[in-house]
């Protein structure tokens, strides 16, 4: 399987390809000759040409970089100022650069030696500069096609959730660290609750989920770093859930406890009981929040939490850890189910 930059790099050879053989059908005849050369009389036609064509390529390449530079400002403002190193380091900004200095210095230096060339050299060379500047021109759609995929809300996701690893979770220092994989993330779906864009929020609360899997099924991550892990990422969910229930958004609340339900049944299908206890914790403290707040569709979804979370430890060996766990859970229900007889409430 070929990484993404590795297809990106293909589709520019593929263009450039694409326009060298158009370009020879359409230009060379059946004696390999160009058929406009009649037209390059001498070094003036010749230097005539070129100096209307590098201030044309000059001109597009800078509206390509200004557009670029506007949609890393849209981007930094419809998702977070943490997305613009997905622009930065997106190898199609590396390429298009590459592609239009190369264009542009073969046409100076072209320019610059006319003088000392003989004219039929001169007609070829000046065919490599006008293949150049339609493969550059062609190469800036192609650019404009990847950037506005990777304005794409699953695209900018994807990216940035493949950056929450192990190493990076346990790296973190201290609140508001750089090196936070998480954080961009939680800035996007803050962003998306003010906007009630409950869509983003699924898609970035589905990357998170998706990640901290894989890192529970890694057998090498130990007991002290999965609760360092557990801590750093469930109570960054349990914060926007508050902020959620807080903001009467029970979408929004509802989805990102169900996360946080899931991740606690991953982890006990894992045994891994340091993020099974914080996530029962914070599944019972979230809940009693969205109890006071008539939240009826955040407090089921954090009883079908614990429900499940209870289901799976009880699936495994029994351990001093499950058990404390499950017994949580009873007494939470008991709680809860007491508070929903006095309320009249269903999800009791």
């Amino acid at each position: 399987m070929l990484s993404k930059a590795t297809n990106i790099i293909i589709e520019y050879l593929y263009l450039l390809i694409g326009v060298l053989i158009i370009s020879n059908f359409i230009y060379l005849n059946n004696e390999g000759t160009i058929v406009f050369a009649d037209s390059i009389e001498n070094v003036a036609s010749a230097r005539n040409l070129l100096s209307a064509l590098i201030p044309s390529e000059a001109t597009i390449f800078t509206i390509v970089l200004t557009a670029s530079l506007l949609t890393m400002q849209l981007a930094a403002q419809s998702y977070s100022p943490r997305v613009i190193d997905i622009f930065i380091k997106n190898i199609n900004n590396k390429i298009i650069i590459i592609i239009y200095a190369c264009t542009l210095i073969y046409s100076l230096i072209l320019l610059r030696i006319i003088s000392e060339i003989n004219i039929e050299s001169l007609r070829y060379l000046i065919f490599i500069s006008l293949n150049l500047a339609i493969f550059a021109f062609l190469g800036s759609i192609l650019y404009s096609f990847n950037i506005i995929n990777l304005l794409k809300p699953n695209t900018i996701m994807d990216y940035l959730s493949k950056q929450i690893t192990k190493e990076a979770l346990i790296s973190i220092n201290y609140v508001g660290d750089d090196r936070d994989p998480l954080q961009p993330i939680i800035d996007i779906m803050r962003s998306s609750l003010l906007k009630h864009d409950y869509e983003m929020i699924v898609i970035a609360l589905k990357a998170i989920e998706s990640r901290i899997k894989k890192i529970l099924n890694d057998r090498t991550l130990t007991s002290k770093d999965e609760s360092e892990i557990a801590m750093k990422v469930i109570n960054k969910m349990a914060n926007f859930s508050r902020i959620s229930i807080k903001s009467d958004d029970s979408s929004s609340s509802d989805r990102t406890i169900f996360s946080i339900g899931f991740i606690g049944v991953a982890a006990a299908k894992n045994c891994r009981y340091n993020m099974t206890g914080l996530s029962i914790e914070v599944l019972r403290d979230l809940a009693k929040d969205a109890i006071e707040k008539n939240n009826d569709m955040s407090v089921h979804s954090a009883i079908f939490g614990l429900s499940s979370i209870g289901d799976e430890e009880a699936k495994n060996k029994l351990t001093s850890d499950s058990f404390e766990d499950i017994t949580d859970i009873i007494l939470f229900f008991e709680e809860t189910g007491k508070v929903a007889i006095e309320k009249k409430q269903l999800w009791g």
